[in-house]
């Protein structure tokens, strides 16, 4: 491009004129872009990108490993297929939402996310002026790192968890994610369940064993962050483990940031006799100024590419400021008024959330199955998308580089790609998370995933 405008500008007869103010040199960006391209990219986030866009049946290798739920996309579709264009969607709006979109939101997540137990029975009904709306949970996660944290301080984060978590904390907030290890000196639960909880459950020793540890870095914490139901482990916290961390992220003085993404992806009341229960239940609505909840459309009605996620606070000062920060980060107005139509038709929204709830449970029957008669471990989810299992016994050595050595064989031998447990902060070499709800053909890509891991035994035994 450069040489081409040379040699325009010299046929005008202005190149000597010119000369001085062309250079090839490009002009460097901030040192905030140039620590984002040294970030190096996970590998496995590389093996995905081309595998993008492509069905179960026209795609040799099988991906699987990510976090997107097409299991009632057909359902969804035909939902949304009507005439949207309203005079309103032209123009702008607040910049935590349209009024009438956060009326609906407070009503419908009151009803199916906040307060969905028998034992919700004194709350206090979530405000319109108490939600943000913003393009994806990540944009608020974002946000929040922004202007709960200063840079250098540390978010405490249980593991093994959602990898993208480092990214939003660190990108922008400079936050540093600091794991907490349920089972770092041994876990105090006598009853523990191995199979539903292998890497623990809350307890106060090892929070304090984190705080303590990124105090002594130079980290301050700020916050604990948990999902709820879990990523990758599709596990569901119960609700006097919920109520442990609310209580001592009080006493520490932190925020307690709780992702809810998959509240209405819950498909059974297997733990323990519990099923999901928001923290907004919980605690009867009273967040106070330090409980801030995230959930959005992304997975529960699989729209991931509408981008709308929603956080409920009632920290004041949090919400003014997230109305400066948000202006750069509106959802459109036309998805905020298809969605707004859709949770205001209840009698689809019920029927949508139990098909999803029916065909997760189906999916992971089968591939739950299928595991048990291979003799592959796995943990039993109770919610979210996937199911986390454990190759360890495959790999030629007890190490993530093994784990890694692992993946490729995988990818480029058995052609399924999964998500690596290391990523993940798992403290086990050999976990990989298996999304079995990508596909919109979920039943043909699990039986392929089945055949190609029978294989794998196989050649292995």
């Amino acid at each position: 491009f450069v040489s081409c405008k040379s040699r325009f500008i010299s046929n005008l007869g202005l190149g000597s004129f010119m000369s001085n103010f062309i250079t090839e040199e490009e002009p460097p960006l901030s040192k905030r872009a140039e620590k984002l391209l040294n970030k190096p990219q996970l590998k496995y986030i590389e093996t995905i990108i081309p595998l993008f866009g492509k069905n179960a049946t026209e795609t040799e290798v099988l991906l699987m490993a990510v976090a997107e739920n097409n299991i009632c996309g057909d359902i969804l579709l035909q939902q949304l297929q009507m005439p949207f264009m309203q005079p309103s969607m032209l123009n702008y709006t607040m910049s935590s939402g349209s009024p009438e979109f956060k009326e609906q939101l407070a009503s419908f997540l009151d009803e199916f996310v906040f307060y969905n137990t028998k034992e919700d029975t004194e709350i206090i009904p979530t405000a319109a002026d108490e939600i943000v709306v913003s393009p994806g949970v990540a944009s608020l996660l974002v946000q929040l790192s922004l202007l709960l944290f200063n840079p250098g301080d540390s978010v405490l984060v249980p593991i093994p968890y959602y990898p993208a978590f480092d990214h939003d904390f660190s990108n922008f907030g400079d936050v540093t994610t600091v794991p907490v290890d349920f089972l770092a000196d041994g876990d105090p639960h006598p009853n523990l369940d191995p199979d539903l909880e292998p890497f623990g459950r809350p307890c106060e020793a090892a929070l304090e064993k984190a705080f303590q540890r990124a105090l002594h870095a130079g980290m301050p914490p700020k916050a604990l962050l948990l999902t709820n139901p879990g990523n990758p482990t599709g596990s569901i916290y119960a609700s006097q483990d919920l109520l442990l961390m609310v209580q001592w992220c009080r006493r520490k003085g932190l925020h307690l940031i709780v992702d809810e993404i998959y509240a209405l992806s819950v498909f059974a009341d297997t733990h323990q006799g519990l099923g999901f229960r928001s923290v907004v239940g919980l605690l009867g609505g009273r967040l106070g100024g330090q409980v801030h909840v995230l959930w959005g459309f992304s997975k529960d009605f699989g729209a991931s590419g509408l981008r709308v996620g929603v956080l409920r606070s009632q920290n004041r000062d949090l919400l003014r400021a997230l109305g400066s920060t948000n202006e750069a980060m509106q959802v459109s107005g036309l998805a905020q008024y298809a969605l707004a139509t859709l949770v205001q038709d209840r009698s689809f929204v019920r029927a949508y959330i139990t098909a999803n709830q029916q065909r997760l449970h189906t999916a992971h029957l089968k591939l739950s199955s299928a595991l048990s008669k291979l003799g592959i471990p796995y943990i039993s989810s109770q919610g979210g998308i996937f199911i986390f299992i454990n190759l360890g016994k495959y790999l030629k050595e007890d190490s993530f580089e093994a784990e890694g050595a692992f993946f490729d064989l995988l990818h480029s031998k058995y052609a399924l790609v999964l998500t690596p447990g290391r990523p993940c902060h798992c403290r086990i070499p050999g976990y990989f998370r298996i999304c079995y709800a990508y596909y919109k053909e979920w039943d043909i890509a699990i039986d392929r995933c089945i055949r190609q891991l029978t294989l794998l035994v196989q050649d292995m035994s």
